[in-house]
């Protein structure tokens, strides 16, 4: 029960350093518009390759999950990622969280909520 736990929780995690990564790769590359060095920049940034780094890590551990759970009990549970990316946007990119921001975040988890409170996650 406790991997199964701490590998549900490492996917909004990884999640989470995936879209910081991809937002730093966004941002190291500057005015260039989509083209060949659009794609040299991109594909030469670390952050770009931390993210999939990242991404693939959180596929791992999706897969674990999936191998003994439920689909429509967990995957509710990763929606926690979106709350998590919001969290960084603000403290990371200073990016400003408004009423809206508030009101869909606890809307989102008041539906995680409803949506797993019959289901258990299984070891």
């Amino acid at each position: 029960m406790i991997k199964t736990i701490l590998l549900w929780a490492a996917i909004p995690i990884f999640a989470t350093f995936a879209q910081i990564c991809m937002k730093l790769t966004s941002l190291s590359f500057g005015e260039k518009t989509l083209g060949i060095s659009w794609l040299f920049a991109m594909s030469s940034s670390p952050w770009f390759w931390s993210s999939i780094g990242f991404d693939i890590a959180g596929f791992f551990c999706w897969i674990l999950v999936l191998k003994n759970n439920k689909i429509s009990i967990v995957f509710p549970l990763t929606s926690v990622s979106f709350v998590a990316v919001l969290i960084a946007s603000a403290v990371i990119f200073n990016e400003t969280i408004t009423m809206q921001h508030y009101v869909g975040t606890l809307s989102l988890l008041f539906g995680i909520y409803l949506l797993s409170k019959n289901g258990k996650v299984k070891k």
